[in-house]
């Protein structure tokens, strides 16, 4: 249901105005433009509407973070849920194509910091016998027993499926 509302007298804008300048900003945040027309209407002794406080805002030169009812913030279960969704899609996709999503996957499965160097420094072949990494010769160093086993191990536990053995050659040119 729509309220039906007059335009507000030039008086009563300004004095709408003041009264937002007024206000504390902390007060002000994260409300609507319509939740701060109901609450002035009180205080003005006439019905305001969202578009007035909006225009009252702009000229008084006070911002602040509003939203609309249909902008309202996701709650963190849903936030949760959506990230949910990206890591299962990501799943699917790394599954058929593990070399293509090699960044994103190896972003996502929570690797130690030398692990996830050493990811980000190879490039990556899937063939008949299994995931090849290369590693050019100057980055030998981080191609530890300690790093290649938790990269294999939770790219593998993300990904969800065997990819056969994986092997590291750390004397190929990067291409």
């Amino acid at each position: 249901m729509t309220k039906n509302i007059r335009r507000l007298s030039q008086a009563d804008f300004y004095r709408l105005c003041e009264l937002i300048k007024d206000r504390d900003i902390q007060d002000l945040e994260g409300k609507t433009y319509q939740q701060v027309a109901d609450e002035t209407s009180a205080e003005l002794g006439t019905p305001v509407s969202a578009k007035s406080v909006e225009k009252a805002s702009d000229l008084s030169g006070v911002a602040w973070r509003t939203r609309t009812s249909a902008q309202q913030l996701p709650t963190k279960e849903r936030v949760a849920e959506l990230e949910n969704q990206v890591r299962q899609l990501v799943k699917m996709i790394a599954q058929k194509d593990i070399v293509a999503c090699w960044d994103l996957v190896t972003s996502l499965c929570g690797l130690g910091a030398f692990a996830k160097q050493l990811a980000d420094h190879v490039d990556v072949r899937r063939e008949l016998d299994g995931l090849h990494l290369d590693l050019a010769p100057e980055l030998a160093h981080l191609a530890t027993d300690v790093a290649l086993k938790e990269l294999v191990n939770k790219v593998r536990y993300f990904v969800g499926i065997e990819f056969g053995d994986v092997t590291l050659n750390a004397n190929k040119r990067r291409g």
